[in-house]
């Protein structure tokens, strides 16, 4: 009865961590690579997962004050593609911007971010959403960097989920 029972609880932390979606990276460069592909991929969720817990209440704060900027459809026709434009990088409708949660925005931040375009936020580092050299690399226990070709700055931090990238 007692195995049964233990292997009943193995196969329920076992879905539980297949539902979740969670992998605990043991070095900062498979977070590297995986937020590469999740940015090349276009998989936002996947991203989110890899973001450190300052990070990922950063950018709900930045997606709220947002919201708010969004709250109200222009009626000048301009503004009103504009709206389209960032609805359609969301991947979200015009109407649901004003209500699109942090997985939109981080789709969004992929669209934009480490292009040559105007609205680049600079919030995900061009050496995750473009293909860089990596020149160096400071790991300690606790935290890494890692420093671009260009000299930009790519940080994570070691929490007891595994290593996840810092973006703010």
């Amino acid at each position: 009865m007692k195995k049964i029972l233990a292997f009943a609880i193995v196969i329920i932390i076992g879905m539980g961590s297949i539902a979740c979606g969670s992998k605990k990276y043991e070095n900062p460069q498979d977070v590297y690579q995986a937020a590469r592909d999740a940015v090349q991929d276009k998989e936002p969720k996947v991203l989110i997962n890899l973001l450190s817990a300052k990070s990922i209440e950063a950018l709900q704060k930045k997606r709220e004050t947002l919201q708010e900027n969004f709250a109200f459809i222009p009626s000048n026709p301009e503004a009103r593609k504009a709206y389209e434009t960032i609805a359609s990088q969301m991947g979200i409708s015009l109407e649901e911007l004003g209500s699109f949660q942090l997985e939109h925005y981080v789709r969004y931040l992929m669209f934009t971010d480490g292009k040559d375009k105007g609205s680049n936020t600079n919030i995900l580092p061009i050496g995750i959403t473009s293909g860089c050299v990596i020149k160096d690399k400071k790991i300690t226990a606790k935290d890494a960097e890692f420093i671009t070709e260009s000299g930009e700055s790519i940080r994570f931090v070691n929490t007891p989920d595994g290593w996840k990238l810092c973006l703010i």
